[in-house]
């Protein structure tokens, strides 16, 4: 069974506003660094927009990324779920750290893509595709160059044993994967097998062809064969 949302949750009295983290109206979620129970926290929230979109798919979306990373419950690289704040938010684990666009490829170990592969191995081992781990302000790195994914908005969830899971499933993993090689490919070019070097050539040859965001060559994007 999928885990319930509660639409309980808390009260926004009980936060302290540190700072806006993200704010893209009108259609996005306000997301905040707030001080919960003497400790920071994410809270991400529709409830400030307009009725037509926090009644539709913001209450929706919500909900669905609430369920994502409840799904990922014990899993390092994932910021828990606390608490739901009425029906159109959720509080999350603050991660003290720096998105990966941040940082340049001389600054980072090779292990930092080791783990990262591991920790997307372990989303498709509960059945999660993260689907948008190609923006790099998705991914933060902690200190000790730890990695861990947020925003789960656009995450799917399969059952193993749901018709159509070793097929559909294992096709929108290879957008995760995609999306790994992109970041060796950008830091550590030198590490690519053949394999790889062939399969990023196909995957920027057909984003032209993406029917909702298409994407023109960039420089950056020449593979070496």
């Amino acid at each position: 069974m999928s885990p319930k949302y509660s639409g309980a949750g808390l009260t926004k009295n009980s936060m302290k506003i540190i700072q806006v983290l993200k704010d893209n109206p009108p259609l996005s979620p306000i997301t905040r660094l707030v001080e919960y129970e003497g400790r920071k926290t994410v809270w991400k929230d529709y409830s400030e927009r307009s009725c037509w979109v926090k009644d539709t798919w913001g209450r929706l979306l919500i909900r669905h990324e609430a369920e994502s990373i409840k799904r990922l419950t014990g899993i390092k690289g994932i910021p828990r779920l606390i608490k739901t704040v009425g029906e159109y938010g959720f509080l999350q684990e603050y991660i003290d750290g720096e998105p990966l666009k941040k940082f340049r490829k001389e600054t980072l170990p090779f292990s930092v893509f080791d783990k990262m592969s591991n920790l997307v191995e372990t989303l498709h081992q509960r059945g999660v595709v993260h689907l948008d781990l190609g923006q790099k302000k998705n991914i933060l790195l902690d200190k000790d160059y730890n990695p861990y994914f947020i925003d789960f908005a656009n995450a799917l969830y399969f059952r193993q044993e749901a018709l159509g899971f070793n097929g559909l499933f294992k096709a929108l993993c290879l957008i995760d994967y995609s999306a790994l090689l992109k970041f060796k490919h950008r830091f550590f070019p030198e590490t690519l097998t053949e394999k790889e070097k062939r399969w990023l050539k196909w995957f920027f040859f057909s984003r032209h062809f993406w029917i909702l965001k298409p994407k023109t060559y960039r420089q950056k994007d020449k593979i070496k064969i």
